[in-house]
């Protein structure tokens, strides 16, 4: 079995796009493992913003509303 964490960071950032939006990602991830991936990718964010070549922030961006979003909704639906 895979670690539902390692399947989101191995994953294209399309891939992650498409199938969080369509909900087709239903993989058993704590609110804990999406916070790393949040953090993680906020870093990537972070790293990227500051050079000076173009490297992406609008994938990059939406990757983290994402994860976010799915953090708030896992936090919000918790009995």
């Amino acid at each position: 079995m895979v670690n539902p964490l390692s399947a989101y960071f191995w994953v294209p950032e399309a891939f992650l796009e498409n199938n969080i939006l369509d909900g087709a990602m239903t993989m058993d991830i704590s609110v804990m493992q999406l916070a790393i991936f949040w953090f993680v990718w906020y870093l990537f964010f972070c790293t990227t913003y500051g050079t000076n070549i173009p490297s992406g922030l609008f994938s990059p961006g939406i990757v983290m509303g994402m994860a976010i979003g799915q953090l708030y909704y896992q936090v919000l639906t918790e009995k």
